[in-house]
């Protein structure tokens, strides 16, 4: 086996070069250092094999991008959980009346409740999906940067999946349909048969769907939050690192600092292209 180059068997002029472009891609935003540090290894885009590469970089930047955005989103969804929910434990302590005339505000209570809660279970599918948004979009922006997300981390994003399936097959977990068991309980006593509609919530936030407890609370979004800011801070570093071994094991092809481009990502699509596009871009 051929013994690999290191950074210090290259030349003088080889490595300023090389630190120069490690350093220009410092100064760049996530998304784009894992474009360029793909696209300054000389990828050949007049070929079918360059343009799959660089749409892969692009792919992975454009994962990253959309990271923020969907941070943001979840952390949305998270004040939305608990101001539901305070509304609904308002409505939930309403007096019981005591004479005919405080019915009408009790009845209208009750009412109020069950819509805040009818409101707070698309809120809580809204979390779930928005973390199995997370889970893929980390994992296609992990792969284009060279990084390996903890296993841990993964799993963990990927809990919230049960209720995300609920929501995109709520149709067939309503009773009488196929997967009623999920959220539809039955209890026959002397008294009657009562069916109720709709997934648990424990005492600590947690949804319950087929005996697992799903954490649509402050704790889960905690963890959710440290997950991608931890992964995102591990990007750019990985990306560079990989470029740097190209670069280590191909000095020859170092391109100089002026090659580096910016806006890869950024640059919103003028009026006429395309249509409207959040980002462009450039090849």
């Amino acid at each position: 086996m051929d013994r690999q180059r290191t950074f210090d068997e290259l030349t003088s002029k080889q490595r300023w070069a090389l630190q120069a472009l490690v350093a220009e891609l410092n100064g760049h935003p996530v998304a784009e250092t894992i474009v360029e540090s793909i696209r300054l290894r000389g990828v050949d885009i007049s070929t079918d094999a360059g343009k799959a590469e660089y749409r892969r970089a692009l792919g992975g930047g454009r994962a990253a991008q959309m990271i923020f955005s969907h941070l943001l989103a979840l952390r949305d969804a998270n004040e939305k959980r608990k101001s539901i929910g305070t509304a609904i434990h308002e409505k939930m302590q309403f007096p019981y009346p005591t004479t005919i005339e405080e019915i009408p505000a009790f009845v209208e209570s009750e009412l109020d409740a069950m819509m805040w809660a009818g409101r707070q279970e698309i809120v809580l599918q809204e979390f779930a999906n928005l973390c199995i948004q997370l889970w893929m979009l980390l994992k296609k922006a992990a792969a284009a940067a060279g990084y390996t997300i903890p296993q841990a981390d993964l799993d963990f994003l990927n809990t919230y999946r049960p209720l995300r399936t609920y929501a995109a097959h709520i149709d067939t977990r309503l009773p009488g349909e196929v997967n009623q068991e999920e959220v539809v309980t039955e209890i026959e006593t002397e008294r009657g048969w009562q069916v109720i509609a709709g997934f648990e919530i424990d005492e600590q936030e947690r949804v319950i769907i087929k005996g697992q407890a799903i954490e649509v609370n402050d704790r889960g979004f905690d963890r959710v939050d440290e997950i991608v800011r931890r992964t995102l801070g591990s990007l750019k570093p990985s990306a560079i690192a990989q470029m740097h071994q190209y670069f280590v094991k191909h000095p020859e092809t170092i391109p100089p600092i002026t090659a580096v481009r910016r806006g890869t990502l950024t640059r919103a699509a003028k009026p006429g292209e395309l249509r409207s596009r959040a980002a462009s871009a450039e090849s």
